[in-house]
C-alpha cells in the first residue's frame, strides 16, 4: 500500500504549507516505507505528497507525485491497476517511453489521453487517488469500485485537504474538528460507520465508485461509475455452466493480482 495526502488553501490561512505538508506526510511513512515525496503549485495554493510502497517498477521513475509526460496532469496514487500491461496498446505515445514502467504512469497517460471518467471504464484494479487538471484547474478525487483503498476529504470555506488515513486530515485542521454524533449512532448500532461519514462533522469518505470533481474552490458533480443495475445477467444457467464460468473468473482474478516486480505470495482465509 501507499499513502496519498494533499490540500488546497481557498484563502489566506497562517500556517506555513510546506512545513504542514511534509508534517502529514511523514504520518504516512508506515504505508511507503520505500520513497517520499512532493509537489507543490504555490500560484493555485495546491500542496501533494506520496509514500512509497514499491510493487511495479522498483526505479525512481515510479515515485510520486507524478506528472503526465505532457506536463498537464499530476497525480498521487495509491493502489494497483491490474490490467496496465494491456492498457497500454490504448495510448498513442511512443513504446519507447511505456517500456518497464508502473501502473501509475499508464493510468496517469490514459487520463492525460482520454479524461478521468473514460479512464475509469478502461482500469481493474484496487486504488484510492487524486489528478489535478492543471489547465483546467480542477481536481479529481475517487475510489475503486468496492471500496478496498481508502480516501477520506474534508472540503469548506477555507480549504480542502484529502488522504489516506484520517489522522493527516485531523493533524492538519486541528481544533475545528467536531465528533459527529450521528456516526457515533451508527457505529452503535452498526458495529462500524458507513462511507460518506467519518468519526468527524465535515470529514467525509469517498464512496466506492465515486468520483467526485472539484472546482471553483467547491464540489462541483459527484458521479458513480459503478452502476451494476444495467448489467446484463444470463438467466437459465446449467450447473456445469456456473462451475466453468465461476472458475475461469476466480483464476482469471488470480493472475491479473499476481503481476509485480518484487516477491509476492498469497495468503488464504478460512472464512
Amino acid at each position: 500500500m501507499c499513502g496519498i495526502v494533499g490540500f488546497k488553501l481557498f484563502e489566506k490561512k497562517k500556517i506555513n504549507p510546506e512545513k504542514s505538508l511534509k508534517e502529514i506526510t511523514n504520518l504516512l511513512s508506515h504505508r511507503g516505507p520505500d520513497s517520499k515525496g512532493f509537489w507543490k503549485n504555490e500560484n493555485d495554493k495546491l500542496y501533494l505528497g506520496h509514500t512509497r510502497l514499491s510493487i511495479v517498477d522498483l526505479s525512481n521513475e515510479g515515485n510520486q507525485p507524478m506528472e503526465s509526460f505532457d506536463g498537464r496532469y499530476v497525480i498521487v496514487f495509491n493502489g494497483e491497476i491490474y490490467n496496465y500491461k494491456n492498457l497500454k496498446n490504448k495510448l498513442n505515445t511512443k513504446k519507447s517511453k511505456l517500456e518497464n514502467i508502473s501502473d501509475t504512469r499508464i493510468l496517469l497517460e490514459l487520463i492525460s489521453h482520454y479524461g478521468v471518467k473514460r479512464t475509469l471504464a478502461y482500469i481493474e484494479g484496487m486504488f484510492a487517488f487524486m489528478v489535478w487538471d492543471k489547465k483546467e484547474k480542477t481536481m479529481y478525487i475517487t475510489r475503486d469500485i468496492y471500496g478496498e483503498k481508502p480516501l477520506f476529504y474534508y472540503c469548506e470555506n477555507d480549504s480542502l485537504i484529502f488522504s489516506s488515513e484520517l489522522k493527516c486530515i485531523k493533524k492538519f485542521l486541528g481544533s475545528k474538528l467536531e465528533i459527529n454524533n450521528e456516526s457515533m449512532q451508527l457505529y452503535s448500532s452498526l458495529g462500524y460507520i458507513p462511507a460518506p461519514f467519518t468519526i468527524f462533522k465535515k470529514v467525509k469518505k469517498v464512496l466506492p465508485g465515486e468520483l467526485i470533481t472539484i472546482n471553483n474552490e467547491k464540489i462541483s458533480e459527484r458521479y458513480r461509475y459503478n452502476d451494476f443495475s444495467t448489467t446484463k445477467s444470463k438467466e437459465n444457467f446449467s450447473y456445469d455452466d456456473l462451475y466453468y464460468e465461476t472458475t475461469k473468473l476466480i483464476e482469471e482474478s488470480i493472475k491479473k493480482m499476481m503481476v509485480a516486480d518484487v516477491e509476492i505470495g498469497c495468503f488464504l482465509s478460512g472464512g
